[in-house]
């Protein structure tokens, strides 16, 4: 009787706490109707990054679709090891190549020239993997799933053509990575 009770309870003030985040958000929707910019833009970035325990340099495409400041993103990134010293006779080693593809949301502050935004969401990251047995050698691809976070800051002197820094973590089982780059961005960034 008493678990009944307690199920009835949770499942009343999950009901109860949806239409109450419903009914306090509608107002802020009916007051606020005027309309809101649309931005759009691609980017370019490049920079240094620290993963698996050594340097790398990181690259990445990009498009984000920024409405009432409210930011989506997806993302391409490659990166590659800066290879100084290449271990003998092991069984399995990263290759250092890694790529993936991710998609963030976040949210945009700013106005006029300078824009800061910063976002998170998931990636499919794929390590190049090569494996030795005697002599074969096998390279494959060892998917993770990752959690991206990337904080922007903008300078939009025109309306078409930004320049910025982004500073860029992931999270992930295999091989997680952090890094900083410029960033070149075309489109509506203004």
């Amino acid at each position: 009787m008493r678990h009944a009770f307690y199920g009835l309870f949770k499942t009343n003030l999950l009901i109860f706490t949806f239409i109450f985040i419903c009914w306090i958000s509608l107002p802020a929707q009916a007051v606020d109707s005027s309309p809101k910019p649309l931005h759009f833009w691609f980017y370019a970035n490049a920079g240094p990054a620290y993963y698996g325990g050594s340097a790398g340099i990181r690259g990445s495409l990009g498009a984000e679709y920024v409405h009432d400041h409210s930011l989506y993103s997806i993302e391409y990134f490659a990166m590659d090891k800066i290879k100084v010293y290449q271990p003998l006779n092991t069984s399995t080693e990263n290759t250092g190549f890694v790529q993936g593809i991710g998609l963030l949301y976040g949210r945009l502050y700013g106005r006029g020239i300078f824009k800061f935004f910063y976002a998170s969401g998931l990636a499919v990251i794929a390590n190049h993997v090569r494996e030795t047995e005697g002599d074969v050698v096998m390279e494959r691809m060892a998917f993770t799933v990752g959690l991206p976070v990337s904080v922007q800051l903008l300078v939009t002197p025109v309306k078409l053509v930004a320049a910025g820094i982004r500073i860029f973590a992931n999270a992930n089982l295999y091989n997680s990575f952090v890094g900083a780059g410029l960033a070149i961005y075309w489109g509506k960034v203004r």
